[in-house]
């Protein structure tokens, strides 16, 4: 039988796949949206960033629209890799040892990739407002990625510190 900790990890594992695959999804239409831009350029899919839409950019700055489009391609590949290392975090977890160096290293790598993401936030907002572009691209560069990879890292030298001190124990007994 399973325990309650074993359910809600079960629980966020199938949770986590369904985010990663939204992701993909998410990730692989803004990639054939921009694809599609060069090959075909009247069946555009008409993406909105704020109160702008993708062919008023294309139309007024093309520069900024392929700015704006590579920024969330990269943004898309972070998030996937966000959420595929989460997915094998909950793999990985053995609650019998929780405290294992794999296990602390993904919730390292974990934090890592949520700096990335508030990283290319900041230049990015940091960009369009010194070109004085007022497009919302659905992520605030605000303390919230940089808050969380702080925390995770945190955490991640907590297992650490565990797994050292599971070492230290198994070499006094």
């Amino acid at each position: 039988m399973q325990t309650k900790t074993q359910q809600i990890l079960s629980v966020l594992q199938v949770l986590s796949w369904i985010i990663f695959v939204g992701y993909i999804v998410g990730g692989v239409a803004l990639l054939v949206n921009f694809i599609l831009h060069y090959v075909s350029p009247g069946t555009i899919i008409n993406l909105t960033f704020g109160d702008i839409d993708s062919e008023e950019i294309k139309n007024q700055m093309p520069q900024m629209y392929i700015f704006v489009m590579s920024f969330g391609l990269v943004l898309s590949i972070l998030y996937i890799e966000l959420w595929h290392r989460i997915i094998n975090l909950l793999t990985k977890i053995n609650l019998e040892k929780p405290f294992d160096l794999r296990i602390a290293l993904s919730i390292e790598k974990i934090a890592y990739t949520l700096f990335s993401i508030w990283l290319m936030g900041f230049i990015v907002e940091n960009i369009l407002d010194l070109a004085n572009h007022k497009i919302n691209l659905g992520i605030d560069s605000d303390t919230q990625y940089l808050l969380m990879a702080g925390i995770v890292y945190i955490i991640s030298q907590v297992f650490k510190r565990g797994i050292e001190i599971q070492e230290e124990n198994k070499l006094t007994v």
